[in-house]
Order: C-alpha cells, then sequence, then structure tokens
C-alpha cells in the first residue's frame, strides 16, 4: 500500500498523522472530525483560541469553505498551489477552536506531491499545524520530529518535506488584510 493511501485510510477512520508539506512537516487530522480535533489541540498544548490552518485540495473545496474577496482570488492565482495561507470568513460550521478572528479560517493549496496524492483519497480539508509541541521548533527532517509526539499520533508518513521555511500566512479578517508571518513568501513577493 503507498504511504499516501496508509495516511489516507488513517485518517478516514478518525486518526491523527504526521506527514510532510511543501514547508515543514504538519500534524494532523480531517476537519470535520471534532474528537480528533480535540485530541490535536490537547496532544499539540495549543490553545483553544489559536486558530489552525486546514489544507485544501484545490480552489474549489476552499471556496465551498471560506468566503474569498477579490484580493485573495489575486493571491492565490499568483501563489497557489504553495506556500500561501490565507485566512477567510469561514462559510460552514467547524470547531470555534480552529477560528481566527472574524469568523475566519486559514486555508492554503499545498505544492506537496504527496498531499495532492493524499487529496485523491480524502474528501474534506485537512488541518495542518506543524508537527512539533509548543515552543518547540517546526521539524524539516524525519529525524527532528520529537519522539514523544510521533509516539501519541496513528501514522507518520516517512516522506521529507520539500521545504525550509513555514509558509506566509495572510489575514482577510475583518477590514483590509494583516501579514500574520512573513514566510517562504515574501511581503515584497506579494505586491500589497
Amino acid at each position: 500500500m503507498a504511504e499516501e493511501e496508509k495516511a489516507a485510510e488513517v485518517l478516514n477512520r478518525g486518526g491523527l498523522v504526521i506527514f510532510p508539506t511543501e514547508t515543514v512537516f504538519g500534524i494532523g487530522c480531517l476537519i470535520n472530525n471534532k474528537e480528533t480535533v480535540a485530541r490535536l489541540y490537547r496532544l499539540k498544548k495549543r490553545e483553544e483560541s489559536q486558530p489552525t490552518l486546514a489544507l485544501v485540495k484545490n480552489l474549489e473545496m476552499a471556496q465551498s469553505w471560506v468566503e474569498f474577496n477579490g484580493k485573495a482570488l489575486e493571491l492565490v492565482e499568483s501563489f497557489w498551489p504553495g506556500p500561501l495561507t490565507i485566512a477567510l470568513p469561514c462559510r460552514k460550521n467547524v470547531s470555534e477552536e480552529l477560528l481566527g478572528p472574524g469568523n475566519s479560517l486559514a486555508v492554503r493549496v499545498s505544492s506537496n506531491t504527496f498531499i495532492k496524492e493524499l487529496f485523491e483519497l480524502i474528501d474534506q480539508p485537512l488541518l495542518a499545524p506543524s508537527a512539533n509541541f509548543k515552543g518547540e521548533q517546526a521539524p524539516r527532517k524525519l529525524s527532528e520530529i520529537d519522539k514523544s509526539l510521533a509516539s501519541k499520533v496513528d501514522y507518520v508518513v516517512p516522506v521529507e518535506p520539500e521545504g525550509a521555511q513555514p509558509s506566509t500566512i495572510i489575514s482577510f479578517a475583518g477590514s483590509g488584510y494583516n501579514i500574520v508571518r512573513e514566510g517562504s513568501i515574501s511581503k515584497k513577493q506579494l505586491k500589497i
């Protein structure tokens, strides 16, 4: 069985998986499994008030979950798939702890080959905070994943991530926009 098939099987039955992205290793579960979302937050010691990004298959899936504006659409045309996470007003009923200011959900279409193949086998967004405990460095190699964290998930995909820096995060919650984190894509590249 291929790695993406193993990961999809675990995710579809409500499990937690550590997986590669185009930036660093992520840890996550399917967005609609509230029990596993709660387990993810407990495991990462993440505050309930701290929103979590969701990987989506494509713009179409993103648009079914969040409300795009013109500027956000321009950015995704330039930078998706890739390391740009955009927080926009959420259209669906999701666990409250996933939402940021203005009832926003942060979404990204990954350029990672493994993630693209995984989305052929799952039908909803994949929560994808970095695979580390709060305050620790996000792992860029399998050897950097905290063994204690790895022992508490249901599957670790043995494939390395493709990038070095975390994604850039821009929020369109409220009026205007805010660059929450400058990562792989610089403010200058965004041209906003």
